[in-house]
């Protein structure tokens, strides 16, 4: 008796869409605890992220995952500037790897 399945193709990539869904309204989010500035470069990367194509490879799902936490790292300093600390040059370095890790996965469509 076999209690594990693997997913099939579909569930993997149902998965995926998922995930991509997740990520583009986590960022929607975003926006409305931003500063005015942040808020332009935020709609970019929703864009950005609403139209990644689906994948069942497992790279393109890892990669998805890393692009989440990102957001929540960015949604941790954007929270931390509001209460008045300094985090500007690290959210800018978060956004910089998030707009690698976007850009490395559309590259594997």
């Amino acid at each position: 008796m076999c209690l594990f399945r693997r997913k099939t193709d579909a569930q993997k990539n149902l998965n995926d869409r998922e995930l991509i869904e997740k990520n583009a309204d986590a960022i929607g989010a975003l926006k409305s605890i931003a500063t005015e500035e942040m808020v332009e470069v935020l709609k970019l990367l929703q864009e950005e992220v609403k139209y990644i194509n689906p994948l069942v490879d497992s790279k393109a799902y890892d990669l998805d995952k890393k692009i989440r936490n990102l957001i929540d790292d960015l949604k941790i300093e954007i929270v931390k500037a509001k209460e008045g600390d300094k985090a500007q040059a690290k959210m800018d370095g978060i956004i910089r790897e998030l707009k690698l890790k976007i850009a490395e996965r559309k590259a594997l469509n």
